[in-house]
């Protein structure tokens, strides 16, 4: 069978914390002026001269917003809020919404399966907000959250994953379905409500009532690396029961987005999804990263500096994939 790499698979991890402040309104219950004093007073403990950016939402572009969306810095529920805020470090591992659903969203993400370090960042800030911003916390129920499902620890754990093999071998589908009734919550390339483009999933715990951080982490990172192994799987099958079919496939994708002069982004997504697999299995000589930064590129927002009607941002989406990808 062959070897295949597991960041080929499973691309990045995130956790999540989700905290509301002490005696103060709920999000959907707020104030204009209270929502202020949320985005002040936290955006006090994280200073620019320490490596910090705070972006407000009311005072970004609409494509800088969607931009962040689309590079996985952000929810598309953030962006649409009136009064909300951004708070990120230096390479962009620590996210901290603020206004969002909870009065705060704390995030750490990093390539890979690395849920502890993708913790160890959340908390951090968590501490460091803690100290100056008491949190609403029952003793029974734990930290108070405006969904109930995020009750208890308040924290989602989850991983991005490529699972090309399972769909091109009708596994997806029901092995999606089985897993999800283990606890697991199973979105779209952009979360919640969105689909999977180029078969890129998120799996993430469905509750956080009940069990500790460390065992959330320690089952989510179970199911992942057992759903990477059938993965693995189904991508050693496809080359060695249908390499005609699959190197078809691989080469036909290639040839698309080096030829084509208008591309959309489901059919864009589809074909890196081939190209990415092709690499995998070695068919490809081609750094995955180049492909991976390509997915983020080719996006609706990074096209361009100015918004783009769909014809034209159709167009630069096809020339970035030519000039990406014309040495292979």
């Amino acid at each position: 069978m062959i070897s295949i790499q597991s960041d080929h698979i499973i691309l990045s991890c995130r956790v999540r914390l989700a905290r509301n402040l002490k005696d103060r309104p709920f999000v959907n219950s707020q104030s204009g002026e209270q929502a202020e004093a949320v985005l002040q007073d936290v955006n006090t403990l994280f200073p620019a001269e320490k490596g910090y950016r705070f972006l407000r939402m009311d005072a970004l572009p609409p494509l800088s917003r969607s931009s962040l969306v689309e590079n996985h810095l952000c929810s598309p529920e953030l962006v649409a809020c009136g009064q909300s805020g951004l708070i990120l470090n230096e390479a962009n591992t620590l996210s901290i919404m603020l206004n969002e659903e909870d009065h705060l969203r704390i995030q750490g993400i990093l390539p890979g399966l690395d849920l502890p370090g993708a913790y160890a960042l959340c908390r951090e800030a968590d501490e460091t907000i803690a100290k100056d911003l008491p949190y609403a916390f029952d003793s029974q129920l734990g930290y108070l959250t405006a969904c109930p499902t995020n009750l208890g620890t308040g924290m989602r754990a989850s991983a991005m994953l490529h699972l090309a093999g399972l769909a091109l071998t009708g596994q997806a589908e029901p092995l999606l379905s089985r897993i999800s009734k283990l606890g697991v919550a199973v979105r779209g390339f952009y979360g919640e409500g969105s689909g999977a483009p180029g078969h890129i999933y998120q799996i993430s715990n469905q509750y956080t009532l009940g069990m500790q951080e460390k065992e959330l982490m320690e089952a989510l990172s179970s199911i992942i690396t057992q759903l990477a192994a059938q993965e693995a799987r189904a991508r050693g099958l496809l080359l060695t029961r249908r390499p005609l079919d699959l190197e078809d496939m691989i080469g036909r994708a290639l040839g698309v987005c080096r030829y084509a002069r208008k591309m959309g982004i489901k059919e864009c997504m589809q074909e890196l999804s081939a190209i990415k697999l092709g690499i995998s299995l070695g068919l490809l000589p081609c750094p995955m990263e180049r492909i991976d930064e390509l997915i983020v590129a080719c996006q609706g927002a990074q096209l361009s500096n100015t918004p783009l009607s769909e014809e034209e941002e159709s167009t630069a989406r096809a020339n970035r994939l030519r000039e990406a990808l014309k040495d292979l």
